[in-house]
C-alpha cells in the first residue's frame, strides 16, 4: 500500500473537518464536538499507520475509564506490549488562543496514567 506523505495526510484531513464542520454548524442537528470526533480519529489511524511500520499502535476511542482518573477521548498503546504511549483529549474548535488552565485538573489525572 502506498503511504500517503504528511502533508497530504493533513490536507485531507482538514478538508474532511472542514466539510463535517460545516455541515453541523448548517444542519443544526448534533453537537459540534462529535461531529468532526470520526474525522479525527481517521486521521489518528491513518497517521499511526504511517509512523507505525510494524503495526503494533493500537488506537483506542473511548476507552474505559483508566483507573477512575476519567476518561480520555483516545488511548494510544501498543497492542503487544501494552505499553501506553499517550492519551487525547478533544476539545472544542476556536479561534482564541488555547488556554490549558481551565482543563489543568483533567490534564494532571492523565499525566498520572499508566
Amino acid at each position: 500500500m502506498l503511504k500517503m506523505s504528511y502533508k497530504s495526510l493533513i490536507k485531507s484531513y482538514l478538508t474532511n473537518l472542514q466539510k463535517e464542520y460545516q455541515a453541523a454548524v448548517m444542519g443544526k442537528q448534533h453537537t459540534i464536538e462529535l461531529s468532526y470526533r470520526p474525522t479525527l480519529d481517521m486521521f489518528f489511524r491513518k497517521l499511526s499507520k504511517e509512523l507505525n511500520n510494524n503495526n503494533d499502535l493500537q488506537i483506542i476511542h473511548e476507552p474505559k475509564n483508566q483507573t477512575h482518573m476519567g476518561r480520555p477521548d483516545w488511548r494510544i498503546h501498543n497492542k503487544r506490549t501494552l505499553g501506553v504511549y499517550g492519551y487525547i483529549e478533544a476539545k472544542g474548535l476556536s479561534f482564541d488562543e488555547l488556554n490549558t488552565t481551565p482543563y489543568q485538573e483533567q490534564i494532571d489525572k492523565y499525566l498520572k496514567l499508566n
